[in-house]
């Protein structure tokens, strides 16, 4: 680090030792002893070590300046000296730990950072009366760590928690303190998605007493829309799910029945399918229409005409003995249409 190198520098550590000899040998051919001995003392001045105490008053003006002692690593070389006396607290001084303490001097910078953090959400709750905080505008960080801290929550349990070898896997843990903190202010552990849960049912109520149904549901809905394709993907997690394995979802039984309740529709394409076969049945109902496509064959409207001559492919396919994504149910209403209109 930067602050390695500084330290090494005071003691007039040489990095290369080729180049110093070269420089050693040039300096000799073109300089003086005097303009040697001028060299060497300005090195030592530029790179002059203060004393603790020093540095202690440099950071007393930085609090007073700042108002704590969280001083930056790139903020001068103070920044470093900082953090070398956190790496070195069981090395200082009774005396020099008694000092820094009087300046309230921070030694875990994480655990700063969390009681931070927890301030904010207890101010929070306090205003708002619950913890699901918005990640909107400037509560997207504090919305972020609450997600950490449950995170971690349903690790240390193991509630449905897929332990993996990912790069990604979090090294910090919530400790029982902590816990008892978040607990103190009344913080949501388990229900942060039953709240949204709620507000999302509301929602697809609303859209269902605009619309009729729920049919057409999907990405270009905006938020709701997103939120129903995940609910889709989860319902594929859940169904997969064995005794051997386990996807993590927030899907249960209890939310599956609720959502079919409303006519949740979990397959885009079995609502496409139906459509379509729909539309051809209207299409054939038409006498005329009907006579038109049995003598010219492509009298459909272009898009239905395509859907029905794929679906005949997979029907014969089928009859043939080969597996497709065509269901028996499916396969039972093409050989109905298809004898009706040959």
């Amino acid at each position: 680090s930067e602050h390695r190198r500084m330290l090494l520098l005071d003691v007039a550590f040489v990095f290369d030792v080729r180049e110093y000899n070269r420089s050693n040998k040039a300096n000799a051919d073109t300089t003086t002893d005097g303009d040697s001995d001028k060299n060497v003392q300005n090195e030592k001045k530029k790179w002059r070590k203060l004393s603790w105490e020093e540095r202690y008053v440099q950071l007393k003006n930085y609090v007073d300046t700042y108002g704590d002692s969280n001083v930056p690593l790139k903020y001068d070389s103070l920044g470093g000296w900082v953090q070398y006396q956190r790496r070195s607290k069981s090395r200082l001084s009774n005396v020099q730990r008694d000092k820094l303490e009087q300046l309230n001097f921070c030694w875990d910078v994480k655990d700063h950072q969390w009681k931070v953090k927890y301030e904010e959400l207890r101010k929070f709750i306090q205003q708002h009366n619950h913890s699901h905080v918005p990640r909107t505008g400037d509560s997207k960080s504090l919305h972020a760590w609450c997600g950490t801290q449950r995170q971690l929550y349903r690790r240390k349990y193991n509630r449905n928690h897929e332990q993996t070898d990912t790069k990604r896997v979090m090294s910090a843990t919530l400790t029982d303190e902590r816990e008892a903190l978040l607990t103190k202010i009344n913080f949501e552990f388990e229900k942060y998605h039953d709240y949204w849960w709620r507000q999302r049912i509301q929602q697809l109520k609303e859209y269902k007493r605009q619309r009729g149904h729920l049919n057409h549901l999907g990405t270009k809905d905006g938020a709701l829309g997103a939120w129903a394709n995940t609910q889709r993907t989860e319902y594929r997690f859940f169904m997969k799910a064995t005794a051997d394995q386990h996807h993590y979802t927030h899907l249960t039984e209890e939310r599956i029945e609720e959502l079919e309740a409303l006519g949740f529709v979990w397959s885009m394409r079995e609502v496409r399918w139906d459509e379509n076969y729909d539309a051809v049945l209207r299409c054939f109902a038409n006498k005329e229409e009907e006579s038109r496509t049995r003598k010219n064959g492509n009298r459909l409207p272009p898009s239905l005409a395509v859907w029905l001559r794929d679906q005949k492919v997979l029907y014969r396919a089928m009859g043939r003995g080969e597996s497709n994504s065509l269901s028996a149910e499916r396969a039972a209403k093409l050989r109905a249409l298809l004898k009706d209109t040959a």
